[in-house]
């Protein structure tokens, strides 16, 4: 059940709203098989946060690191609108997007330095793991 429902349900005309949501890469990992990497529905029928409705899907806000809604990036505060599309990702491992992120100040993962990205995969490449 997602949002109150069955992830199956059609909109009725009982006030409820929609939203839309896709989760990706391992977030995915937290979710019924059946919503993994598609867009699936959730309804609501009160003010519900961003945070709220994440939470309601199984995944912890804290292993979330962007949630952008109509391609615009909010906070956990964001109030869902009806037909409102919500893109929910995980750690970002090798982009910075501090300067898009309104989940937190710091994304959750930080870039390495090239310098370090170079040594550590040449040194992989000749069988050493210096990770």
């Amino acid at each position: 059940m997602i949002g109150g429902r069955s992830s199956l349900s059609i909109k009725t005309s009982s006030g409820e709203e929609e939203a839309r949501f896709r989760f990706y890469e391992e977030l995915n990992d937290c979710v019924p098989e059946g919503i993994r990497k598609v867009e699936t529905p959730f309804w609501f029928s009160k003010p519900r946060t961003i945070k709220e409705a994440i939470e309601s899907f199984g995944i912890r806000p804290d292993d979330v690191d962007l949630v952008l809604v109509n391609g615009v990036s909010v906070d956990f505060g964001y109030l869902l609108k009806d037909g409102d599309r919500v893109s929910v990702y995980p750690v970002f491992e090798r982009f910075d997007i501090s300067s898009i992120t309104k989940i937190r100040e710091k994304p959750l993962n930080k870039i390495r330095p090239k310098s370090r990205r170079r040594r550590g995969t040449s040194s992989l490449k000749n069988g050493i793991d210096t990770m």
